[in-house]
């Protein structure tokens, strides 16, 4: 069944599975150095600013419509009516704690957005990525322990060779974010640390987000912020077993031979 699926996907697409070098093309909906919009095909193309692929005339196809200034597909500071938004208007929403740039607006001279303007920058060392790192320049990228000149550390369990098979281990410890301390050569909890007061805690320490390693690289953090052991035999490696497997890597190679 995997197989047909991928064949069934696979019919019609004349530009699937091609070389790196050849993936640039009009009609892929990303806008190219030599092409002023990408719609996409004449098929799904619903942009009125820009002439689709595939069209009655192909040198036509991604380029701008007579009278249109802009495409919605160049950026989303170019409106439906193929002109630039207003500098007021608002191209990239703040996320809250989620990133390090706040509200981007248009600047009316181009389609998008200018996200790279430091005047939309969130201050240096402002928190984000909820909570567990800072911004520097528009980048949420510095450990929170730079705050009190540490580095970031794992936390470990001392004297416990394999944490995640212990049933007392406090799993919710392991998902905190720790800072290296020179002075007891040992990784502290920042719970345990005094942190600027424009940056409080809570009392509850800084945690690491869904996803992360913890553990050294034995376990994961989950939802309720509690590490668990990475499952080698779970349902993604399963996934990737039953595709890459001998038999159906052949199949496919025939299909798309």
């Amino acid at each position: 069944p995997v197989v047909i699926s991928v064949k069934n996907e696979l019919v019609g697409k004349v530009n699937c599975l091609t070389e790196c070098s050849q993936v640039g093309y009009c009609g892929n909906r990303n806008v190219e150095d030599n092409e002023e919009c990408d719609c996409g095909f004449i098929s799904e193309c619903t942009d009125d600013c820009c002439y689709p692929a595939g069209g009655p005339d192909a040198k036509l196809g991604c380029k701008l419509k007579p009278g249109a200034r802009c495409s919605p597909s160049k950026g989303p500071c170019c409106s439906d009516q193929c002109t630039f938004h207003a500098p007021s208007h608002i191209c990239h929403k703040d996320k809250a704690s989620q990133d390090c740039i706040g509200d981007v607006r248009c600047d009316g001279i181009q389609a998008t957005c200018p996200l790279n303007d430091t005047q939309f920058f969130k201050p240096i060392d402002a928190l984000c990525n909820q909570n567990t790192q800072l911004c520097d320049r528009g980048e949420c990228n510095k450990s929170i322990c730079t705050l009190i000149n540490k580095t970031e550390c794992v936390l470990t369990i001392p004297n416990v060779e394999d944490p995640l098979r212990q049933r007392d281990v406090d799993r919710e410890y392991l998902c905190h974010i720790g800072c290296f301390d020179t002075r007891t050569n040992s990784c502290i909890d920042t719970l345990a640390l005094r942190m600027p007061n424009n940056h409080s805690m809570t009392g509850f320490g800084y945690k690491h987000r869904p996803g992360h390693a913890c553990a050294g690289t034995a376990g994961y953090c989950d939802v309720f912020g509690k590490c668990r052991a990475v499952d080698a035999e779970g349902p993604l490696t399963r996934l990737k077993n039953m595709l890459l497997n001998a038999e159906n890597i052949r199949t496919i190679t025939q299909l798309i031979q």
